[in-house]
């Protein structure tokens, strides 16, 4: 896809630096999908950070290739390295913001649900298990912690993420984390 300011202004270093591939035939461009590549530069990943994992998108385990895969604790590492190569008000750190928030509720604490359904009050619903959840996710990030799971001088994210969680800290402040 070639670089545009409306593509940098909507979609960052993630429209401008990726190499599009469709994958779909459809004409109507709403089913349009795109499989998308980025230089090794652009995602700061270490070597031990990959996982051998099977691909999931095969029926059968016979036919299934073994894939490289970020380990999780490597996942939001990935994100906030990203993070603070960006500008504050900068529309890629901006989207890696926002994707970050979201593995951090999936992912961490659980919510893959992500609404509930036959209940009247959603947010009072997830009010009362965020306690739990919250908990269970800090306890996650402390094992991580004593498993050696962060690199060199990255101890500091998890901290940082389990402030975020337990209402400490902000994602808006994230990267400052490692200075304060």
């Amino acid at each position: 896809m070639p670089s545009t300011r409306f593509n940098l202004n909507t979609g960052g270093d993630f429209r401008v630096k990726g190499r599009f591939h469709r994958i779909t035939n459809s004409t109507d461009p709403a089913s349009i999908q795109h499989l998308i590549l980025y230089p090794r530069t652009f995602i700061p990943l270490l070597p031990d950070e990959l996982e051998e994992v099977s691909a999931i998108h095969t029926t059968s385990p016979i036919f299934s290739p073994r894939i490289l895969a970020p380990k999780r604790p490597a996942a939001y590492a990935i994100h906030i390295r990203m993070l603070l190569a960006y500008p504050n008000l900068c529309r890629t750190r901006t989207i890696l913001a926002a994707s970050l928030e979201q593995l951090i509720r999936y992912d961490l604490l659980g919510m893959e649900d992500g609404c509930c359904p036959n209940i009247e009050d959603e947010d009072e619903y997830w009010d009362a298990r965020y306690p739990e959840l919250a908990a269970k996710a800090i306890a996650t990030l402390r094992q991580w912690k004593f498993e050696g799971a962060w690199a060199d001088g990255e101890d500091w994210i998890g901290d940082a993420l389990a402030a975020v969680i337990n209402g400490t800290g902000s994602m808006e402040h994230l990267s400052l984390a490692k200075y304060g």
